[in-house]
């Protein structure tokens, strides 16, 4: 294994303010969460939060600032958000394929179920045997998204570039550099978020989230530190516009 589970999941390892960084962030996504009823706090929430998980996906994989988690104020955040949530939408459109074909299906499906011959049981169960299709689609797309997600933050911090977020041969090659820690990358986002489920206070859930949130993106950026080596890549950007407004 070449990635440091450890340093991974301890904030504070590379920062020794990591961890007080850590609940600012988690209480500042809290408050935006609770006035997003609101346009600028709702607007703010949704630049904020991905983009302050990319830049810490950024400065781990590259060494920006140290390695430290961003300041918590950073105003490039927001530009990082911007393109993120750009990214986020584009690979979001199978799902909205999917979810609306499904919702035909199904609406239909209960018509029959209950329309004037009334097939009662018999339509019900056909109508679920049609829906289910697209059910196993959607979780596979799903599945799909969740392993690859890494990867794609980590193509799109490299260059900054948009497009490069969306180039399967350099997305797949490292994905398998080193399958065994992508995997574990891979799961940790995806246990730590099921994990939520059990806490049953949504505002102490909300919290842990965003710190189990900021873990998974330190843990992206280690795997393309140790494993892809990208800081000595000569074809990734410097620290330059969008992540760091001072750089050097």
């Amino acid at each position: 294994m070449q990635i440091e589970l450890a340093r991974g999941i301890n904030l504070g390892s590379d920062d020794p303010d990591g961890w007080k960084k850590a609940g600012v962030f988690a209480v500042l996504v809290a408050a935006c969460t609770f006035l997003s009823g609101l346009i600028l706090p709702a607007i703010f929430l949704f630049l904020y939060g991905p983009g302050y998980l990319t830049q810490t996906v950024r400065n781990t994989a590259m060494g920006d600032e140290e390695g430290k988690l961003p300041d918590f104020l950073s105003g490039s955040a927001l530009w990082a958000g911007a393109m993120t949530l750009g990214i986020i939408v584009i690979y979001s459109a199978p799902f909205a394929v999917l979810s609306i074909a499904g919702l035909g299906l199904s609406t239909a499906g209960k018509g029959v179920a209950g329309g004037p011959t009334d097939l009662g049981d018999a339509g019900a169960a056909g109508a679920a045997a049609t829906f289910s299709p697209f059910v196993l689609g959607f979780l596979f797309v799903k599945l799909v998204a969740a392993a690859i997600a890494p990867m794609v933050i980590l193509q799109f911090v490299r260059r900054q570039r948009f497009g490069d977020a969306f180039n399967p041969a350099a997305i797949f090659a490292g994905m398998f550099a080193s399958p065994g820690d992508y995997a574990v990358v891979v799961l940790f986002s995806v246990l730590s978020g099921a994990a939520l489920n059990f806490i049953p206070v949504p505002a102490v859930s909300g919290l842990v989230g965003c710190i189990f949130a900021l873990m998974s993106a330190k843990l992206v950026g280690l795997y393309g530190a140790q494993v892809l080596h990208l800081a000595d890549d000569e074809d990734a950007s410097p620290v330059a516009t969008g992540f760091s407004p001072d750089p050097k």
